[in-house]
C-alpha cells in the first residue's frame, strides 16, 4: 500500500468516527431530553394531584362549615330582626339584647371548626 491510499482509508475512519460520535452524541441528547421531559411531567402531575386533593378537603371542609353554621345563623338573624323592629332602636344605649345578639354572632362565626384553617 502506498502513501496515497493509507491517507485516503485513514481520513475515510476519521470522518466515520466522526459521524459516529456526533450520531451518538445527539441521541444522548434527546435521549437525556426526553428523559427529562418525563420527569417534569411527572412531577407537574404529582402536584397537581395534591393541589386537586386539598382543594377537595378544603371543600369539604368549607361546607361542613357551612352546614353547621346555617342553623344559628337563622336564629341570630331572627333575633336581629326582632330588635331593628322594636321602638326607640335609636337610642343609643347597649341594651342587654343587642349585646346578646353581638356576642351570638361573634361565637358563631368563632365557633365553626375548620373553616379558618
Amino acid at each position: 500500500m502506498n502513501l496515497h491510499s493509507t491517507l485516503i482509508i485513514s481520513f475515510f475512519l476519521v470522518v466515520v468516527a466522526g459521524g459516529f460520535g456526533v450520531y451518538k452524541y445527539n441521541e444522548g441528547w434527546n435521549n437525556g431530553r426526553q428523559n427529562l421531559i418525563k420527569q417534569q411531567q411527572d412531577k407537574a402531575q404529582a402536584k397537581l394531584a395534591k393541589r386537586v386533593q386539598r382543594q377537595q378537603s378544603n371543600d369539604q371542609k368549607a361546607a361542613d362549615a357551612d352546614q353547621q353554621g346555617t342553623a344559628k345563623t337563622v336564629t341570630i338573624t331572627r333575633d336581629v330582626i326582632k330588635y331593628v323592629k322594636t321602638p326607640n332602636r335609636t337610642v343609643c344605649e347597649f341594651d342587654p339584647v343587642r349585646v346578646s345578639i353581638k356576642s351570638a354572632s361573634v361565637d358563631n362565626a368563632n365557633t365553626i371548626k375548620g373553616y379558618d384553617e
